[in-house]
């Protein structure tokens, strides 16, 4: 469906299975082989794109796991609504940097 575009979105998948597991090694188990065949498919790099796919999963700040357990160490019990509603600002502006990048330098280099 997305075609040569596809590589762009590659580390939102990495970042859906972070959101989803709340670990960046189970976004990448989850998530790993389907990169690796849509690359197999579309005929890009298989590195790049399962690479973008863990850029992606390392957005674990997008995590409600990983913001509850923060807030329980910090005595904020009450506020995970609050904070994950600041820090998907600033984790989308870190995902659509991430996919630009990735994108324009897969390009660049001849893997996109």
């Amino acid at each position: 469906m997305l075609g040569p575009v596809y590589p762009l979105f590659a580390p939102l998948i990495g970042a859906l299975g972070t959101f989803l597991t709340g670990s960046a090694t189970s976004a990448n188990v989850l998530f790993g082989n389907l990169q690796l065949s849509a690359a197999t498919d579309l005929g890009v790099s298989k590195y790049w794109v399962v690479a973008s796919n863990m850029t992606g999963a390392t957005a674990g700040m997008l995590s409600p796991q990983n913001i509850a357990v923060a807030t329980g160490a910090i005595n904020r019990e009450g506020d995970e609504g609050e904070i994950l509603k600041e820090t998907v600002k600033w984790g989308s502006l870190y995902l659509v940097i991430c996919c630009v990048f990735l994108y324009v330098v897969g390009l660049v280099a001849g893997n996109g």
